[in-house]
């Protein structure tokens, strides 16, 4: 006798795709070009949507991996996220910003291709170390739009919640404080605590160099 057995999954199953061309830009010169990629773990889950983390691999600005953490970074998708490493430039073959327009553009390129990913396009992180955690400062405070290069750009690469780590910063001198307002994000605000705070270098927010530190209940 035939049965046909049905199990309910308790848990999504986690894809894990490599080598995701996000971007293209000059190399060699100007002469030819180079694709930017992304690794990504996501839930084939079709019927919801997942916040999304973009890691971003530290490297002193010379040598990145984006592969080098996917270990890790499987436990934060079993956690319940989308978690996507990307690449960037490193000064060896680009001057800054062109690292910053590299994430920003990764982040456009998840938001055009959410509904694939089943990602949360209105809840996306960035999450970095080092020079990873300074680029996730600086996508989530840089809103200039000299800073939109390549592809998707009718796609916004705002972002809703940061955690650097160990990013390159310096404590202003005690007492002096940003006299410019700065709205970070969900349209929040600095408070005089963080406008008195650390702030990054080299100084692309503001001309008081100001930064903030907020956090977001993001997660759903």
């Amino acid at each position: 006798m035939k049965r046909t057995i049905h199990v309910k999954p308790a848990a999504p199953q986690y894809s894990v795709i490599t080598n995701i061309t996000f971007a293209q830009t000059d190399a060699w010169f100007g002469h030819t070009t180079q694709d930017l990629r992304m690794d990504l773990i996501y839930p084939e889950d079709t019927a919801h949507d997942y916040p999304c983390i973009v890691w971003i691999c530290g490297g002193a600005w010379l040598s990145i991996d984006k592969s080098a953490h996917l270990a890790y970074l499987s436990e934060l998708a079993r956690a319940g996220f989308v978690v996507a490493s990307v690449q960037y430039r490193t000064s060896n073959e680009a001057k800054f910003p062109a690292q910053l327009c590299d994430v920003k553009a990764a982040i456009r390129y998840l938001r055009a291709h959410a509904a694939r990913y089943h990602i949360d396009e209105a809840h996306i992180g960035v999450m970095g170390e080092s020079a990873g955690g300074y680029l996730s400062c600086m996508a989530a405070l840089c809103d200039d739009p000299a800073y939109e290069v390549g592809e998707y750009l009718s796609y916004s690469s705002k972002v809703q919640a940061a955690c650097p780590w160990y990013q390159r910063f310096s404590i202003r001198k005690r007492g002096a404080v940003c006299s410019i307002p700065r709205v970070i994000a969900d349209g929040k605000k600095c408070d005089a605590q963080s406008q008195g705070g650390a702030c990054m270098l080299p100084g692309q927010l503001c001309d008081q160099r100001c930064s903030a530190i907020f956090y977001y209940p993001w997660k759903m």
